[in-house]
């Protein structure tokens, strides 16, 4: 079987699939959701190449959105106002949250 993607993509997606957390509400600041991923993370000292596999993104309907843009090459990107691509946990406050989810 012959798989087409990215480097990024491929090591990132193929091998695990990516998990999601989708809540209806949270008392939590999207950036606190944030600061905790990364203290569970250091605190559990996982490998790089491992990050993903406890959570790639998190939904919260009344409030917006948490994804882990990885190392910012893959095919899905999160693109800065200085036109850079992001890496790592990015925050987005939105309104449309579960279109965002499903795209």
């Amino acid at each position: 079987m012959q798989i087409l993607s990215n480097p990024s993509d491929l090591e990132r997606y193929c091998k695990i699939p990516p998990y999601f957390l989708v809540a209806f509400t949270s008392q939590l600041k999207l950036i606190t959701s944030v600061e905790r991923i990364k203290d569970f993370l250091a605190q559990k000292e996982y490998d790089v190449n491992e990050v993903n596999r406890v959570l790639d993104a998190v939904f919260v309907l009344d409030r917006g959105w948490v994804i882990n843009f990885g190392d910012g090459q893959g095919g899905f990107k999160f693109i800065t106002p200085e036109e850079k691509s992001a890496e790592g946990w990015i925050a987005r406050d939105s309104g449309t949250v579960l279109f965002e989810n499903l795209g």
